[in-house]
């Protein structure tokens, strides 16, 4: 959907304090981060005793990991070569960071999911949004090439802010709903808030910038500032939304089925239309998991 900041201007500052003060203070965010991130790898160690964390598991990090970040230097590439917006190459990024993950681990190198797999695979996401800072791709350049193909003109200079709150406010909603469907057996459901991440709001971008004609404004996350949607955009998310249900017909009851095609389409699209800007994807999937382990009960 149609995302364009709608003042440019330094008077934002006024707008943006808490966002301005994790920009000026960013070094003293980078050790405590780094802190934190070595605190807590020691704490996963000691604790790593006590799991059966075999080589399934270790196998499945390096292959989901690793083509994560070939398909950012693979985006970033398009970014800077072939002018592609940037717009489109963070959907792509971001669908990444859920989509592949939880593929890898339903058909290849499965392993037994438990609170010590998911510490890992958070403890992993943060270290690789923690790269991304200005003190380190600053040093490093390919680091500095593949923030490229996430860093929006109109999310500057708080790109990294929103872009990795989402992320790790995403997962943070997945991952227990994950655990969660997987002990009932109903893995699957999980593709469902993931495909409408990627699909009815990765689409809708694109569908605004292309066709939307009817504006209306959304503020940022931490911000006064006023970003443009269109009801083009949102009538994508709908839409899409609709057909993923559809395909799910063969996996749902008929009372789960219902529920679902009535409820999830229509909240969704609400959901995206009222989320902060850049922030609509850890609503959205808090939104659809919710329905969906409802709906299981009914």
């Amino acid at each position: 959907m149609i995302q364009i900041q709608m003042d440019n201007s330094e008077n934002n500052n006024e707008n943006n304090r808490i966002l301005n003060y994790i920009c000026n203070n960013s070094f003293y965010f980078f050790i405590f981060n780094s802190i934190f991130l070595f605190g807590s790898f020691i704490a996963l160690l000691v604790l790593q005793h006590n799991a059966d964390l075999n080589y399934l598991f270790w196998i499945n990090q390096i292959l989901k990991y690793c083509l994560i970040l070939v398909i950012q230097y693979g985006m970033a590439m398009l970014v800077i070569h072939y002018d592609v917006k940037v717009n489109y190459t963070r959907k792509v990024i971001h669908m990444s960071y859920f989509l592949w993950p939880q593929l890898l681990d339903k058909e290849l190198s499965t392993y037994n999911k438990d609170k010590y797999t998911e510490f890992w695979n958070v403890w992993i996401v943060l270290f690789l949004l923690f790269l991304g800072c200005k003190h380190i791709r600053d040093k490093i350049t390919i680091i500095n090439t593949m923030f490229k193909a996430v860093d929006r003109p109109e999310d500057r200079p708080y790109t990294l802010i929103w872009f990795s709150s989402q992320i790790i406010s995403t997962l943070i909603i997945l991952i227990p709903f994950s655990v969660y469907f997987s002990r009932i057996h109903k893995i699957n459901l999980v593709f469902i808030p993931i495909l409408i991440n990627a699909l009815a709001d990765g689409l809708a971008e694109p569908v605004g910038i292309r066709f939307g004609k009817n504006k209306y404004k959304t503020r940022a996350c931490l911000s006064t500032v006023e970003y443009e949607r269109s009801y083009e955009g949102s009538l994508c998310v709908f839409i899409v939304s609709f057909i993923i249900i559809m395909f799910y017909l063969p996996y749902l009851h008929t009372n789960q089925f219902i529920f679902c095609l009535l409820t999830i389409p229509i909240l969704t699209t609400l959901t995206e239309a009222y989320s902060p800007h850049t922030w609509d994807s850890p609503l959205i999937t808090l939104v659809v998991c919710c329905l969906l382990s409802i709906s299981g009960n009914i």
